[in-house]
């Protein structure tokens, strides 16, 4: 909103795009609101980084076995043993995906077989982070780092595994 914009900016949070050449905000006809009104001048403010990871539980998953691809998350010893988000109710993860096929990492093809893995559902981040901590699964493929480290801090036996394919970040 543009009083929660303008608190932003009164604390020094934003940084004025004055002068700086970004090409999308140059395209007309582009924008349901112009991005500068009501400031003229333009601000930009970075909301969050994040990096979505396969993560996996430690106890339960032994280092030689940790999954180094996306592919490897088809095997069968992972069926019924990887939790993700419900995407009904968060779709955020599901946008790795996207990307990936985007991409050319892998196909749709691979998706639905991804799918057809018995997945346990979670209705949020948080829960599927819980319920990795506790070990109820053995795996997220797709987990936000801010939620993932945060437990991590907390002595949760989790950690993010480097994909083969890349990581995307949101």
């Amino acid at each position: 909103s543009q009083a929660s914009m303008g608190r932003v900016m009164e604390e020094g949070l934003s940084v004025p795009l004055k002068g700086m050449v970004f090409p999308i905000f140059q395209e007309k006809g582009v924008w349901a609101v112009d991005p500068f009104d009501p400031y003229p001048e333009g601000y930009a403010m970075i909301v969050g980084f994040s990096p979505l990871d396969v993560w996996v539980n430690t106890k339960l998953v032994p280092t030689a076995e940790e999954p180094k691809s996306f592919r490897e998350l088809l095997l069968p010893k992972w069926k019924g043993k990887m939790i993700i988000s419900d995407p009904v109710i968060n779709s955020g993860p599901y946008m790795n995906f996207i990307t990936l096929v985007n991409r050319k990492a892998f196909d749709w093809e691979y998706v639905k077989a991804l799918g057809r893995q018995d997945w346990k559902l979670a209705r949020t981040t948080a829960e599927m982070f819980s319920s990795l901590s506790r070990g109820d699964a053995h795996i997220v493929p797709v987990g936000a780092a801010q939620v993932g480290t945060r437990l991590i801090w907390d002595g949760a036996p989790i950690k993010p595994v480097p994909s083969e394919e890349g990581t995307v970040a949101t």
